[in-house]
């Protein structure tokens, strides 16, 4: 086929595929697709094949985890704190209000791992308490024997000097010029107890009040609502006074201390309260600019109100996350401070939805135990998902799910292990693609099989039954089988309790009367199981009527036949919009990659540039295709996909193309400093009129990039 036929037939493609007839009706009524094949084998039936090739991941192990059991209830926690910043310590005192939980208890436990006890006394008596002492916790021997629902307070005198755990001082004495001085928290798993002595235990649940003392240029930021702040008589400090009365998980206690400006409004009796350092005052609105729309859509869509009175933001020097959901506190890194310019070209707003939905999923309704943190962080990275598809349409949300899949499959080839996972050596482990990618997939998967409307009525059903409460997996399969109807158990106990995903092997066949699909599951079947998935099938004949078939895979081995003769079917493909959390190996030649770059799912044209990229060192034909491809996709991520793809092949002979690129051809800004880059590479950095165009381009991330190579040269 000639090159100008394949561009040719590209661009009806791209033009036919908008408008795509959808057709589940008036298949061919001769055609079952559970008929018997040529070997007169029932279609969809097991087919013995070999046992595949074994593979090099891991399955970890170890012995089971489990937190230990509570036998006290923490209902409220007082505590008091100021800082010594020329020693990095934490002076404070706490006071802690317990209801016994058994029945003749005389012990308690409190965790306090590097932290130095001063004392324990009983608030009400005022009597010291004799404790003892290990690496991680503080052990009471009580005098008396309390019963099922007896109050008891104790209060601890405390100096911290956390070791880059769960505090942390950044500058603290000044000394590092042009960086400010600052103190954050950040609680998860774990930390909180290096620096507060507290139950810090994820399905405990209090509320708080804090003092916290600081020299008066700084601001303070805590849970709940700032009630007072005032200068005590004879002291240097001022004291803010934070409580926050609702109950959550001791990790979510939070502060941060700095020198910030603030930005404040209320709506729906929800105050906004957004902080960012000084040089960043007049960009705060472009900095945090949807929290709103994001809070508005969240409420109407879970029909569940967010279910705390204020909502805070601030940024930290140093952070060792990208951020952190405290209940009402949102703490990030401090990279999401851009400006107002730079604003336009670059956005956190997939990781302002992260933590913003944690205040429904993880602080309203938090995993009781480290295995099931899936649950949290599973919603919060399939919710990026969600927001995007509201936001910018489902391509966009297809391709957070094309990252989404290039994250968790890039870790699986190292090791896969169950979702719920209590085999951990530490809690910090359930910190990997699993955890966060692997579950936004599976809750995708489920979320396109209820569809959309009962999936809304599941998750506010899952909130309204554990407002304030500890969950497990169950509880969420739970709410899935009682709202739709259906027992999802194997469903959850495959995705959410066995290792792995399925590897397919998809062969098309078009040699028959009938085109057929065969499935083969070549993952490693030592190490992971045979899985079982319900799979959509997309074909259409040739007058491009496209036809969607739901098929299941049940076994090894499965091929279906396809209710279209195989003359006129026009394109054959399973799974195109990648639903099913499943690799794919199909046996696909150039022409039908080609194809693909116009198809409707942006996850088939990602794909095909992936299958053709190696291809374009032999067939200089292909480059013009890929070319074309470009200039035809209407998605700028996959714009840049296929630039990137070929910007190894592009030389002198494509000048003309690569500096055609320009902001009134191209909007997305990193394509434009990827031409910067090719034109520099192959003209030359001097009397290159296309770099001193791109040198005033409106971005500033081009500009600035064009002028630092024409200033270095």
């Amino acid at each position: 086929m000639s090159n100008r036929i394949i561009i040719t037939l590209l661009a009806l493609a791209l033009t036919s595929c908008v408008a795509i007839k959808v057709n589940n009706q008036n298949l061919p009524e001769s055609v079952d697709t559970k008929s018997e094949n040529e070997h007169g084998e029932g279609v969809g039936e097991t087919i013995t094949m070999p046992v595949s090739i074994p593979s090099t991941w891991t399955v970890p192990g170890g012995d089971s985890k489990s937190l230990r059991e509570l036998t006290w209830d923490l209902m409220h926690q007082k505590i008091w704190i100021q800082f010594d910043l020329n020693r990095s310590e934490v002076h404070g005192k706490t006071e802690l209000r317990l209801a016994n939980l058994s029945p003749d208890n005389r012990s308690l436990i409190i965790d306090s791992k590097t932290t130095d006890i001063k004392s324990i006394i009983n608030v009400e008596t005022e009597s010291p308490i004799p404790f003892l002492r290990d690496s991680s916790t503080v052990r009471i021997t009580l005098t008396d024997s309390y019963n099922v629902g007896d109050i008891l307070i104790i209060g601890i005198e405390f100096v911290s000097s956390p070791p880059n755990r769960g505090l942390y001082f950044v500058n603290p004495t000044g000394v590092t010029p042009n960086k400010p001085t600052q103190i954050w928290t950040l609680g998860q798993p774990e930390d909180n107890s290096f620096w507060l002595p507290t139950v810090d235990h994820p399905a405990e649940r209090t509320t708080t009040e804090m003092w916290i003392s600081v020299p008066e240029k700084f601001t303070t930021i805590s849970n709940g609502m700032l009630i007072r702040s005032a200068v005590e008589s004879g002291s240097e400090l001022r004291t803010d006074y934070w409580v926050m009365n609702k109950p959550h998980a001791p990790y979510l206690i939070a502060l941060a201390v700095g020198e910030y400006v603030s930005s404040e409004f209320l709506k729906d009796d929800i105050i906004y309260k957004y902080y960012v350092e000084p040089p960043f005052a007049k960009h705060i609105d472009a900095i945090y600019a949807e929290t709103d729309e994001m809070m508005q859509f969240f409420n109407r869509q879970l029909n569940y109100k967010y279910p705390w009175s204020i909502y805070a933001q601030v940024p930290v020097r140093d952070y060792i996350a990208n951020g952190m959901e405290n209940t009402t506190l949102s703490i990030y890194k401090e990279q999401i401070q851009v400006t107002t310019e730079q604003s336009k070209d670059v956005h956190f707003r997939d990781l302002l939805v992260h933590e913003l939905i944690h205040h429904w999923f993880g602080n309203l309704v938090t995993s009781k135990d480290w295995a099931n943190l899936p649950l949290n962080e599973g919603f919060a990275t399939y919710f990026e998902t969600i927001y995007r598809d509201y936001r910018d349409g489902e391509t966009d949300a297809a391709w957070k799910s094309i990252l989404d899949r290039n994250d968790y499959f890039g870790e699986s080839k190292r090791f896969r292990r169950p979702i719920i996972f209590d085999e951990y050596n530490v809690p910090e482990d359930m910190y990997d693609r699993h955890t966060y990618e692997k579950a936004a997939l599976v809750l995708r998967m489920l979320h396109h099989d209820v569809g959309d409307e009962m999936w809304w009525k599941i998750l506010n059903s899952y909130l309204t039954s554990n407002e304030f409460d500890s969950v497990d997996w169950a509880d969420l399969k739970n709410e899935f089988n009682s709202n739709t109807g259906s027992d999802y158990t194997e469903f959850f106990e495959q995705w959410f309790l066995k290792n792995g995903h399925p590897e397919f092997k998809v062969t098309y066949n078009y040699e028959g009367e009938w085109p057929t699909i065969r499935f083969e599951q070549v993952q490693d079947l030592n190490k992971s199981d045979v899985f079982k998935t319900k799979m959509i099938l997309n074909y259409s004949d040739i007058s491009h009527n496209a036809y969607f078939k739901e098929v299941e895979i049940t076994s090894r081995d499965t091929t279906f036949i396809i209710p279209v003769h195989s003359d006129s079917t026009s394109y054959l493909v399973a799974d195109p919009n990648r639903i099913i959390l499943a690799e794919y190996e199909e046996n696909i030649d150039m022409n039908e990659a080609i194809s693909r770059l116009a198809h409707s799912s942006i996850m088939l044209r990602y794909e095909a540039v992936n299958v053709l990229k190696p291809l374009l060192a032999q067939n200089e034909n292909l480059i013009e295709i890929l070319i074309d491809a470009y200039k035809y996709e209407q998605y700028g991520e996959q714009r840049l996909h296929i630039f990137r793809a070929l910007a190894d092949y592009l030389d002198h002979n494509h000048l003309g193309f690569i500096e055609s690129v320009n902001v009134n051809s191209e909007e997305y800004y990193a394509i434009r400093i990827l031409t910067a880059d090719l034109s520099a590479k192959i003209r030359g950095i001097n009397g290159n009129t296309y770099l001193n165009e791109l040198s005033k381009d409106p971005s500033y991330y081009v500009a600035h990039h064009v002028n630092s190579k024409l200033s270095s040269n």
